[in-house]
């Protein structure tokens, strides 16, 4: 695994995830199996993914869920994304990262895109996934510190607006 994390989970217990199987009714993948007994989750080093040709594919993950948050979303989400798929991450703007746990993609990793989903009550939709990697361990060695050295300037804020009553409250403590 090439992403370092900044903080830790403690390792998911072999009973947990088999409860978690249960309740998907299907076997993890065996890499994500894995991560989920060595590592358990966790959030990493600011980061993106990286495609095949080395190109920034948009996505970085913000944290990788536990086996009780797995369990969370597979609640929350169980409705809203294809279902042969368990939100595994989520990144930047609400969106996740999804591994398939089903049918002939098994073990493939989406980026899923709540902008773009399906309205409400209508079946979820593929039209707003992105494949991502083709198993688990792929797309963990496709994730890259996310390195802003080489941009010529350093980011900076151009404009704010603070509301004056606020300001003025600001001052007033000072």
């Amino acid at each position: 695994m090439s992403i370092e994390f900044l903080t830790a989970k403690a390792p998911a217990k072999v009973s947990e995830i088999a409860a978690l199987e249960a309740r998907l009714a299907a076997a993890l993948p065996e890499a994500f199996r894995r991560f989920l007994e060595d590592r358990g989750g966790g959030k990493p080093i600011p980061n993106q993914a990286l495609g095949e040709s080395a190109q920034p594919l948009g996505v970085g993950v913000n944290r990788f869920f536990t086996v009780e948050e797995l369990t969370e979303r597979h609640k929350d989400f169980g409705q809203r994304i294809p279902g042969d798929l368990l939100a595994i991450a989520d990144t930047e703007g609400g969106n996740l990262v999804c591994v398939a746990v089903d049918g002939d993609r098994t073990g493939a990793v989406y980026f899923w895109d709540h902008e773009l989903e399906v309205g409400e009550g209508e079946p979820p939709s593929e039209a707003n996934l992105t494949p991502l990697a083709a198993d688990f361990e792929r797309f963990l060695e496709c994730l890259v510190p996310l390195d802003v050295s080489g941009t010529e300037q350093p980011m900076q804020v151009v404009s704010a607006w603070i509301d004056p009553e606020f300001l003025a409250s600001l001052e007033r403590d000072d």
